[in-house]
């Protein structure tokens, strides 16, 4: 998450790192246009789209 968003794939979120490799989440994370474009191009990460999309679905409530 931290790596997509310093590269500019994501925006609207503030990571917070807890103890060892833990991370917590502010705020509501949104796909970028670059984002999306990289999306687009790259069918591996179709895969994993579709596997959060399943996720989000799943937990409605985060």
């Amino acid at each position: 998450m931290e790596m997509l968003r310093d590269s500019g794939y994501l925006c609207g979120c503030e990571l917070k790192r807890g103890l060892g490799d833990t991370y917590s989440i502010a705020g509501k994370p949104r796909i970028t246009l670059k984002g999306l474009e990289y999306l687009q191009d790259n069918s591996m990460m179709q895969k994993a789209k579709g596997a959060l999309q399943d996720f989000k679905q799943a937990t409605p409530f985060l």
